[in-house]
């Protein structure tokens, strides 16, 4: 339903802003606006039209379970097009803005951005912690790889929001005396909103998938292919030759490996005399279902 939904609206905002009005109204506005530039707009809200489209066919095929890889893939390309758009609007904009206006929302967006980071850096320690149980400087790629998936919603909200506050800025601080036509600002507006949307409803619907992708990528620049136990070094056929092991103490370490599609971890503790156990970590929870009720 939400697919088909913004499906109807990208629809509607292309065969809307294709008519003849908009060519021929709209076209001596925007050209007073953006001197030399008028082309460059044009395209950026033609090119943010297919990349909707884009969306929501690539979406349709992850949530339908089709092909995965390959609408992630799309997915992924048309994210990163569309940020590479929004670059280019944003410098576009601020081509029309007083210098100094342009510097202070230089340092906003630093500020922000730092924010978001160190929030999401913040979190995506607690979630290594709780399901590597190991120290994070142990695990440097992982966490930082974590930290940039947790701040993509945050990116997405702040891009949105950004994308208003953009527009507000550009005629209240404007260095020509021409306003932006509305249509303008209806057109961001709506590119905007049908983008966060189906962005956002994206990454909630792959990320755990998003998470084990990552994961099975830079897991194995943090770790070694055995480990050591008395004296010996030790690997675990069982667990499969893409198994790696992390060292926590000199006889404690941490085996990650594959199983079916997902990332596990266990604990590896060295014996004092020979070999080891294999056993897995678990969390309050996990230690809560195990416990059961006194008369049950």
């Amino acid at each position: 339903i939400t697919f088909t939904g913004m499906l109807s609206i990208s629809t509607y905002i292309i065969s809307f802003y294709s008519v003849s009005t908009f060519a021929t109204k709209e076209k001596k506005k925007i050209k007073g606006v953006f001197p030399r530039r008028r082309g460059k707009l044009k395209r950026i809200i033609t090119d943010s039209m297919v990349l909707i489209l884009v969306f929501f066919v690539s979406g349709s095929i992850v949530f339908s379970g089709s092909d995965l890889n390959y609408g992630l893939a799309l997915l992924a390309i048309s994210t990163g097009y569309f940020t590479f758009l929004l670059v280019n609007y944003y410098f576009l904009c601020m081509s029309r803005v007083k210098e100094k206006i342009v510097n202070i929302i230089n340092k906003i967006l630093f500020i922000v951005f730092s924010i978001i980071l160190f929030f999401s850096k913040m979190i995506a320690n607690g979630f290594v912690k709780e399901f590597f149980d190991v120290d994070i400087a142990k695990v440097p790629y992982i966490s930082w790889s974590f930290s940039i998936l947790f701040a993509i919603p945050f990116f997405l909200i702040t891009s949105h929001v950004g994308c208003m506050i953009l527009e507000g800025t550009t005629d209240l601080f404007r260095t020509r005396k021409i306003k932006v036509p509305p249509m303008i600002h209806y057109s961001i507006f709506c590119l905007s909103c049908v983008f966060f949307s189906i962005s956002y409803i994206s990454y909630l619907g792959s990320a755990g998938w998003l998470f084990n992708a990552v994961t099975k990528k830079v897991y194995s620049y943090d770790t070694r292919s055995s480990f050591r136990c008395n004296n010996k070094y030790w690997t675990i056929p069982e667990l499969g030759k893409d198994a790696r092991y992390l060292a926590e103490t000199s006889n404690s370490y941490r085996v990650i490996y594959i199983r079916g599609n997902n990332i596990n971890v266990e604990v590896v503790k060295c014996k004092k005399n020979e070999g080891y156990i294999l056993f897995p970590i678990e969390n309050a929870n996990d230690i809560l279902k195990k416990q059961v009720p006194k008369g049950g």
